[in-house]
């Protein structure tokens, strides 16, 4: 079809607002445009469940990003757009289209430390422009040699008479989205209401292990026999239905000192303007564009 002189002049204009963003853990850089209003009825109906929500965002990301550093500009396939992608590069992508998009995340809550302010009681309200929540410290390049979806770290938890082994990894968009296809709007719904996040601790920690172990101690006298899965819904059942807090505990603490400081940081820093006691707020990018699209 032949663009007109007004379509034309649309389609450049609304190019012109893009985003420059860092993905650190596939060392690239993009360029994301902002949403349309066509994306709205996209993201609306995805509302129906939470795994066709988060495939529309993935679409949508997909469908404004373009690569800074490519030589072509072909766009990479869907399949293996989210397959090569972490999840933790989808995080910035989402910073990117909801910066390009709308600016700012509005005014927000703040609540002062100082325990004799009225802030402590009465938070203050502060804008908080997506500018605000990058800072030096939001990202971590990726460190190993072995790219993030090929490579796995072994956590051995030994717990009284057995040995609990997690094939830890970054998750990527596919893991995430292979996750969230487990769970209703309920769960979802609940997650966000009670835990301020999409997932459980149960669910999370499906999320980062490719595969879990489980093996007697040599010196236990059980008679039990080693066994294994890398099959989601049984590791979902086994964290959420027979795996000791205390396992998941050093799991999690052993998968943090590998993995934390490549998940992303987006906080706003304001200071009280009664005391001028510093006030950090921490900001979940996936909640706020769920909210955002649930409620506009």
């Amino acid at each position: 079809m032949v663009m007109s002189p007004f379509i034309k002049t649309m389609s450049k204009v609304s190019s012109i607002k893009k985003t420059l963003t860092a993905l650190p853990i596939i060392k690239k850089q993009a360029n994301v445009s902002p949403l349309v209003v066509g994306d709205d009825l996209a993201l609306r109906s995805g509302l129906t469940s939470p795994v066709m929500y988060d495939k529309e965002i993935v679409k949508l990301i997909h469908d404004h990003i373009e690569f800074a550093d490519e030589e072509d500009n072909s766009k990479m396939n869907y399949p293996k757009f989210i397959s090569s992608l972490s999840n933790v590069d989808k995080l910035s992508l989402l910073w990117a289209l909801f910066k390009s998009t709308y600016e700012t995340l509005g005014e927000r809550d703040f609540k002062c430390p100082n325990e004799n302010c009225e802030h402590s009681k009465t938070p203050f309200k502060e804008e908080v422009l997506l500018e605000d929540i990058i800072h030096e410290d939001t990202y971590t390049i990726w460190e190993e040699e072995t790219p993030f979806n090929e490579f796995v770290h072994q956590v051995d938890v030994p717990y009284e008479n057995m040995i609990y082994s997690f094939q830890t990894r970054l998750p990527s968009i596919k893991d995430n989205n292979r996750l969230l296809s487990t769970m209703s709007n309920d769960t979802l719904q609940t997650n966000l209401q009670q835990l301020g996040s999409i997932f459980s601790r149960s669910q999370n920690m499906a999320l980062l292990v490719k595969a879990v172990q489980l093996q007697p101690k040599p010196d236990s006298g059980l008679d039990i026999e080693t066994v294994q899965s890398d099959n989601l819904q049984e590791i979902l059942m086994a964290f959420n239905s027979y795996m000791p807090l205390g396992v998941s505990d050093i799991a999690l603490e052993k998968y943090g000192e590998k993995f934390d400081k490549y998940f992303t940081k987006f906080y706003k820093t304001a200071n009280c303007p009664i005391c001028g006691k510093e006030v950090t707020n921490d900001f979940d990018l996936e909640v706020e564009f769920f909210r955002r699209s649930l409620f506009g």
